[in-house]
This record gives structure tokens, sequence and C-alpha cells, in this order.
């Protein structure tokens, strides 16, 4: 049987797609011929410049509100590739969307469907989640079923159900889909992955980097969930709890992926490039003992590639382990400290480090050699002036240590702060981004006045996006910075049926893209 997964934009270019290749892995072990179609960086490169400009970051929610221009820009090099698609008698097509490709997705259904009625198109994502769009997502008629959560045991029975019946009316928690009779069956959410050393690894294996800058960079996942519960974010409520894969489970796939690496037709023949892999974690140092062992195996293998990730600051991290990752090929750290100021940690409920510790394990990185970036969050609430005031000379004195990312708070669904508000005085939950406090202490005007503040104090160690780049403070629009560092938040992904569901789903697809341009 052949499949075929359609990746589509806005992701940035320079990445080939963990989803794509994770779908490839699970369809290959399942034994179909899989056909993975990178419709992001195709378009890229078919688009002419100006075109190109829609890839930009800072510009991500044009293919939102202005989805019917884009789309319509765009038909003309979308069509003539789905008509080269279809031409393969496929029969089963799956994609996965958010807020931002779902128009694409839905325009790219209906072409499939003119051309060959008889396909079923399989959705998911994190648009699928009940949280966002869920079961509405089936109310275009050109979508046959999705899945509602992690797709990672979900996918293999649809391929056997569809294999079989040629349809997609599995009924199966994470499926849900649209009957012979029009009516939509809810089968639910899926179970969760309990042992991620089951997935399957991904599939690059015929990846041409050429197409994506010659970077030879690619995505790895080593956990899900996090094992921290701050206020403003959501992964508790969407992953349940922390799971992760063993070292040698990681190790044995990195080292798959070099070999493959070393035997692609696209790799240079002087075999000098180092690659680059971006762990797609919310903290890759979830279980220190296994990250302690992975760096062990791979200095002991003697593998060479660069990594980075996000990570918790946590009191293991001492310079002897820091100094051990750092000859691991460890060169980037991201954090998210959120706050310089203790209480307002404390009102965040972060836990496993406090303001002195933090210090402490930012100065140790600094001295072992690993660049690091910190993420910052104004105007939480409850956030005092005088508590700001502690965030601002925390940045003054440690700014040469690292990169700053700052946001104003914004409210996520499914956090803590959405699903109980009154605990901490928020008056309209859902307006996430201009909310205020009940008393009127913290408003949208005083949170983007401390975003201003502390940009002021950064100068060039202001994270900020230029052509999709990670760059220091240029010109770059107030409202352009927020929406880069709200998708920066990112904190956890999702595998197979989306991969990297956020708690803002609406901006994650350039979170992880934005820290792996740290690489370059």
């Amino acid at each position: 049987m052949k499949v075929a997964f359609l990746f589509l934009p806005p992701w940035d270019p320079q990445f080939p797609s963990y989803a794509m290749a994770l779908f490839k892995g699970a369809t290959n072990e399942a034994g179909h011929e899989f056909i993975g179609c990178d419709l992001n960086v195709d378009l890229y490169r078919s688009a002419p410049r100006k075109v190109r400009k829609l890839w930009n970051a800072q510009v991500a929610n044009l293919w939102s509100e202005e989805c019917d221009k884009i789309v319509q820009e765009l038909s003309c090099f979308v069509d003539p590739y789905i008509e080269r698609i279809t031409a393969n008698e496929i029969d089963l097509y799956a994609m996965s969307i958010n807020v931002y490709s779902k128009h694409l997705a839905f325009y790219i259904a209906q072409k499939i469907k003119k051309i060959r009625p008889i396909a079923c198109i399989f959705i998911g994502g994190p648009q699928c989640f009940p949280a966002y769009d869920g079961l509405n997502i089936l109310a275009n008629k050109y979508v046959d079923a999705i899945c509602t959560g992690e797709g990672d045991l979900v996918w293999p029975k649809v391929l056997e159900h569809f294999d079989k019946n040629g349809n997609l009316h599995l009924d199966m928690p994470g499926l849900s889909y649209r009957n012979d009779e029009g009516d939509i069956i809810d089968n639910g959410v899926p179970e969760i992955v309990r042992n991620l050393n089951q997935i399957s690894n991904a599939d690059y294996s015929d990846v041409d980097f050429r197409k994506y800058g010659n970077k030879y960079q690619f995505s790895i996942m080593t956990s899900r969930g996090c094992i921290n519960t701050c206020a403003f974010c959501s992964e508790k409520s969407n992953f349940h709890q922390y799971r992760f894969r063993t070292a040698d489970n990681i190790y044995n796939e990195v080292v798959k992926h070099l070999c493959e690496l070393q035997n692609n037709p696209s790799f240079p023949s002087n075999k000098r490039v180092i690659p680059y892999i971006c762990f797609n974690d919310s903290l890759i140092n979830g279980v220190p003992r296994e990250l302690e062992k992975f760096c062990d195996l791979v200095i002991d293998g003697g593998l060479k590639f660069r990594w980075s990730g996000m990570a918790l600051i946590r009191k293991e991290l001492t310079h002897e382990f820091l100094a051990k990752m750092k000859r691991a090929g460890c060169f980037h750290l991201s954090w998210g400290l959120e706050s310089g100021c203790q209480d307002v940690l404390d009102l965040m409920h972060k836990s496993f480090f406090d303001m002195i510790l933090a210090k402490k394990v930012i100065k140790l990185v600094h001295e072992v050699g690993i660049s690091q970036s910190v993420s910052l969050i104004a105007g939480f609430p409850g956030e005092t002036e005088e508590m700001f005031i502690k965030t601002k000379e925390f940045i003054t004195e440690y700014k040469d240590y690292f990169a700053v990312s700052i946001q104003p708070m914004m409210i996520a669904k499914n956090s803590p702060v959405y699903i109980k508000p009154e605990q901490f005085g928020i008056k309209d939950r859902n307006d996430w981004l201009q909310w205020q406090t009940i008393d009127g202490t913290n408003t949208y005007d005083i949170r983007l006045q401390r975003v201003e503040m502390l940009r002021s104090v950064l100068g060039e160690k202001l994270v900020t996006i230029d052509k999709g780049r990670v760059s220091g403070s240029g010109s770059i629009s107030l409202f352009a910075h927020i929406k880069f560092m709200f998708a920066e938040c990112s904190r956890f992904c999702l595998v197979s049926c989306d991969l990297f569901l956020s708690r803002f789903p609406d901006l994650h697809l350039y979170a992880r893209s934005v820290w792996a341009k740290f690489s370059k």
C-alpha cells in the first residue's frame, strides 16, 4: 500500500521535517511504501523572493489572517504539485496541521479529492486537539478522519485498518471520523505512549540535504512532557506525565542517523561537515543520569556532531557534568528561567531551582564554553514593580553570560492560569494577550512597558529575528518580537500525528527552528 505524508508550511526551510521522518519510519516498519512530500521546502524553493518572505517568523500570523490570499498566491505552485502526487494513485494522505497550516491543508485536501475522489484524508496535529479546533476540523467535508492526540499508537492501526478496509472508520481512542451517513464519530483522545523506546526511529535516510541549505541538521526527540508544573504552561495538562527515552536508545538512533548521513549522496565527499542535531524536548535533562550516560556514550564512541536543547536549571549540573556535555558536542542550552526574582518564580510554581542556583549554573555554563540563552516573561500575575526591578537588576548583572528573549505574559489554554484564573486574579482568561488583573495593577500596557525596559538594558544581547535568523537587537517591531517570543516559549513536542504541540500551538512551529539557528 502506498501512503503519502504532506508536510506543509510555514516551517524553517533549513530543516527537514521531523514529523515526516517519524511517519516514514513507522510506515516502513509496518511494511508499506511511504511517499514523503515536503511541500514546505519545495514551495519555498519554487516561490519567487517576494513570496519567500512568508516563511519569515515575524509574518507567520499572515498564514492565518490572510489565508485566502496566500493560498491563491501559492496555488500556481501547489496545484501542479498535487497533480504529480495524485498521479501515483495513492489512496491515503496524511497531514499534520496547526493554526497557520490548516487553511492550506483544507485547500490541498479539496484538490486531492477532486482529482482522486476515493482518496482518504487523515489529519493530525495540535489543531486537532480538543483544546483547540478538535472535532471542528471534521466540519470540512474533505477531511475523513483526525487524530486528537499523540498518534504513535494510532498510526500503525490506521495503516492496518485502511489496508484491509479502504476507509478510516476505525473505532479506537484517538481516531475520530465521519461515517457514511455523515455523522461525526468521536472516539476521544488516544492513550499516551508510556515507553518512548518503543517508538519507531525517524528515517532521514533519503533526505536531500542540499534542498535545506547544506546545513546537515535534523531533529530528534528524547522525551515528552516536563517534570515541572509552571503555572503559565499547559504541558502538564496536555501530556499528563513526563516520559523519556533511555540513553542507549537515543545513542543508537544518533549512530544510525550519522551513518546514514555519511552514505547520503548529498553529503560532501570530504566528510568535513559536522552535523547538527536539535533535541526537540521541553528539557533534555529531565533525568540527569540518562543525559550523562548519553554524553559518556558519545565521547566513548568518538561521535562528532553538535547538539543543543532546552534544559532545566538544577543542582545536578555541576562543572564536571557540563564539561562532559561540552566534550560530547553540546554547544548551546536554552533556559526557561522566566524571571530574575525569586518571589515571581514562586508565583509561577517553579521548582527544582532558585535564583541562587540559577546564577551558579549560568556562570558554570559560561565557564565551560557552552553558549546559552534565557527566556523571560514580563508581567506574570502578582508581579509587582519591585519584583520586576529585581529581574531588571539580574539581567543587568548577568547579561554578558547569555542571550535573552522576552515576552509579555500570555495566557495559554489548559495552563493552571487558564484553568483557575481566579487564583491568579485574572479578569478575563480568554483575552490571552491583553488580559488584566481584577484589581487593575497588571495590564497589557504595563507588560509592554516592562518588556521595553528590559530591551533597553539588553541591547545586542536581546534575541530577535532578522530574516528568520537569530541576531542581536535590530529594527524589528515590538509586535513582531512579541510574536517570536510567544513561539520561543514552546515547551513540549507531540510525535506522530503532530510532533510539536506546544502550549502555544499558534506559533510553536518556529520555536525550535529559531533555537536551532544558533548552530549557524
